[in-house]
């Protein structure tokens, strides 16, 4: 986003600053790991059964927001292995 601000500033068109706003969004990720699963089973998106063995095996969502929905990417053991996945 910061690049469609540059273009902006430096005399662009709106519809070439929302090109490459839009350009920019194509390539930005954003991905999400938790603590507990806790909030994952009270908000719905997990069952009992996947939390308690979740739970019990220490397992970490890695989660991605892909077109403003939250998407499982991968699950691994631990929280440092989470956050260097």
């Amino acid at each position: 986003m910061l690049a469609a601000a540059r273009s902006a500033e430096a005399g662009s068109s709106l519809a070439e600053c929302k090109a490459i706003a839009e350009q920019a969004q194509k390539h930005t990720h954003i991905y999400i790991t938790v603590e507990t699963l806790e909030f994952l089973h009270r908000g719905g998106r997990i069952g009992g059964a996947q939390r308690f063995f979740g739970t019990a095996l220490n397992i970490k969502p890695i989660l991605e927001i892909r077109d403003g929905r939250l998407e499982a990417v991968e699950r691994v053991r631990t929280r440092s292995k989470a956050l260097t996945a």
